[in-house]
């Protein structure tokens, strides 16, 4: 049974990851499918904290919502975002249990797999794969970096979190 704090924490995850996604779209971009991924973060939080069902949730809702909040909801942005999404979930959970990687190591695999599936879903279903595989290598090392900037912010972001809790249930 799931507990109502777990619920309510998952509701506060995808509704901030949302919020980010939402405003990442008005962020101006070098090109329109370009992203940080912010909302990414919380994502990696809630894998990280509560499992992978946690995540799968926080990332579709983020996908979902954060469309309806940037006007992109069915729009092949979507069918993208949630395909790519759904995959770096799998590989960074896998990843974590792996206990192989860090923290910065699990977002940037998570960041290359999200790239690398979408180019293959949009040479699958859009164009061919010959026209995306000149751009493949400057999406990965996009991919990459924001990755690591993701990766670092989940870190400081967990790291505040083990804080204020320790500091809750030192006062308990």
């Amino acid at each position: 049974m799931v507990s109502q704090n777990k619920i309510g924490r998952i509701i506060l995850l995808s509704s901030l990851s949302s919020i980010l996604y939402g405003i990442e779209s008005f962020i101006p971009k070098p090109f329109p499918f370009l992203r940080i991924g912010l909302g990414n973060i919380l994502v990696l939080f809630s894998i990280i904290n509560m499992g992978i069902t946690s995540g799968i949730i926080v990332g579709v809702s983020k996908s979902i919502i954060g469309g309806l909040l940037s006007g992109t909801f069915l729009t092949p942005s979507t069918i993208l975002s949630i395909t790519g999404t759904l995959s770096s979930i799998v590989l960074m959970f896998f990843l974590k249990n792996m206990k192989v990687f860090g923290i910065i190591g699990i977002s940037t695999a998570g960041s290359i797999m999200n790239t690398f599936v979408q180019v293959l879903v949009v040479s699958f279903i859009f164009t061919g794969l010959s026209s995306l595989i000149y751009l493949l290598k400057t999406l990965l090392i996009f991919s990459t970096i924001t990755g690591v900037i993701i990766g670092i912010i989940t870190f400081y972001l967990l790291e505040s979190f083990e804080r204020r809790k320790y500091a809750i249930e030192s006062f308990s």
